[in-house]
């Protein structure tokens, strides 16, 4: 690939995390709605796991993707590319268990 190539191929990547994160985040936040709402994104996701909406495994991985993506969009800091290839490596099976959990749960209701 030449540079130009990995650069979109970057920014794409960067973006599809962010995007499915907010996504997440937006959920989790409307669950909350009736609730005290949390005052971190990574422990709105917690919560989840906690009313045994969401397993454990997914809770732990969400939490570190909406972690990526605030590095990603707020720029804390240098982004670790290693995490964004493992992100964007496992992200269609962890947003795939998010929604089949978030849709079990509301089944239940």
């Amino acid at each position: 690939m030449n540079s130009l190539t990995t650069l979109i191929s970057s920014i794409f990547v960067k973006r599809l995390i962010e995007i499915i994160a907010q996504i997440i985040i937006d959920i989790c936040l409307h669950i909350h709605i009736s609730e005290r709402t949390p005052e971190a994104y990574g422990e709105c996701i917690q919560s989840l796991h906690a009313k045994g909406i969401i397993e454990r495994e997914t809770s732990i991985r969400l939490k570190i993707l909406v972690q990526l993506r605030n590095l990603i969009v707020h720029q804390y800091g240098k982004v670790d590319y290693n995490l964004i290839h493992q992100a964007y490596c496992s992200i269609v099976h962890d947003f795939s268990a998010f929604q089949q959990q978030i849709r079990r749960h509301f089944q239940q209701d």
